[in-house]
């Protein structure tokens, strides 16, 4: 998808992207999370939350302010 993205960053690839996102996104709510509260016991749920609670979900000094329109 990156390098389709790359080739044509036109409207039809981004808004693929955006279905494809849509769509991951989805999947997690209404299947993967269920599954997973499911399968693992509380104490198992707990470690991961404390894991990925520690780890930094992105770098937030962003060099490229993309989100603003120039």
């Amino acid at each position: 998808m990156l390098q389709a993205i790359e080739q044509d960053p036109g409207k039809e690839t981004l808004a693929r992207l955006a279905d494809l996102l849509y769509d991951h996104i989805r999947f997690e709510e209404r299947k993967l999370f269920k599954y997973v509260e499911e399968k693992l016991t509380t104490q198992q749920l707990d470690t991961i939350h404390e894991q990925l609670s520690a780890t930094p979900a992105c770098d937030t000094e962003w060099k490229d302010e993309f989100w603003l329109k120039r």
